[in-house]
């Protein structure tokens, strides 16, 4: 089996309530099987620096054809060393946002606090995580719970516009294109970024008005104007998932968990398939 693409992001790993045949990954293999093989990597919260880990590691492994990126709100800052959670992740140690200097991936190990061990020994804290989804839903609600959190947060990111944090994230991405060539193999015409639109705003004229100026607003046209200056083909999911909504009023993420749920991954799913890249491979 030809390896067609590696899909690489994080919206996609955490719904566990998706069968693996209705994720995205998993039709677009019924798709091309039995003569391409598609690949996903990820991991819940890596951001652009991770993805770059990914990439070699799935282009010296599995040397696919094409490369599609899942953009997100956390995607940006959370590159950076000083911006980063207590993920296990490659990072960019340098941030001094000068790309003459080497800018280099990092890798932090992840160092558990006493509470996280203690809970992860707890056999009903597992299933009320892992199969009812209760950290996810608690911090959803928690989030989302009144209007002013709710103006704190557009795209599933801190809606606050930093000088310092907006340099830092177009810093983030020049370093990432420019990093990109040499982990993926690729050229720019054989790489897709599916670039996710800022819910739960989207579902109303009224909220996503308001999220007009927010962080991941402005870093998705950053991105998309960035990308596109450099070759690449970007696919803004925000007006295909508002005229879906408009038709069907089916969100795309859980009410517990903002992953997409099967509808989001199979317009997701379509959206790749429909793609310059993709629709340019021999597979289609």
């Amino acid at each position: 089996m030809t390896p067609l693409m590696a899909i690489i992001g994080d919206s996609f790993v955490e719904a566990r309530q998706v069968e693996n045949k209705q994720t995205m990954h998993g039709i677009l293999s019924s798709l091309y099987r039995p003569k391409c093989g598609v690949y996903s990597f990820g991991a819940s919260g890596a951001p652009l620096s991770q993805y770059l880990a990914y990439a070699e590691y799935a282009q010296k492994e599995f040397r696919p054809s094409r490369f599609v990126f899942i953009i997100v709100g956390n995607d940006f800052d959370e590159s950076l060393v000083k911006y980063r959670g207590r993920h296990a992740f490659h990072y960019f140690s340098e941030t001094s946002n000068d790309l003459s200097k080497k800018i280099e991936l990092k890798l932090i190990d992840y160092q558990p606090q006493k509470t996280a061990i203690a809970l992860r020994e707890s056999a009903l804290y597992r299933y009320l995580s892992l199969n009812l989804g209760i950290k996810q839903l608690l911090k959803i609600r928690k989030r989302y719970s009144t209007e002013a959190q709710k103006r704190m947060y557009a795209g599933n990111a801190l809606a606050l516009v930093e000088d310092e944090r907006m340099n830092d994230s177009h810093f983030v991405v020049k370093t990432f294109f420019k990093q990109l060539p040499m982990r993926t193999g690729l050229s720019p015409k054989d790489i897709l970024f599916i670039l996710d639109g800022i819910r739960p705003h989207l579902y109303s004229n009224r909220e996503l008005k308001a999220a007009n100026g927010s962080y991941f607003s402005l870093m998705r046209k950053f991105f998309m104007k960035y990308a596109g200056s450099k070759g690449y083909e970007v696919i803004d999911m925000q007006p295909i998932f508002m005229a879906n909504y408009q038709q069907n009023g089916m969100r795309f993420e859980f009410p517990n968990d903002g992953h997409w749920n099967e509808l989001g991954h199979q317009v997701v799913a379509d959206s790749i398939h429909r793609s310059t890249a993709i629709s340019r491979s021999s597979c289609s």
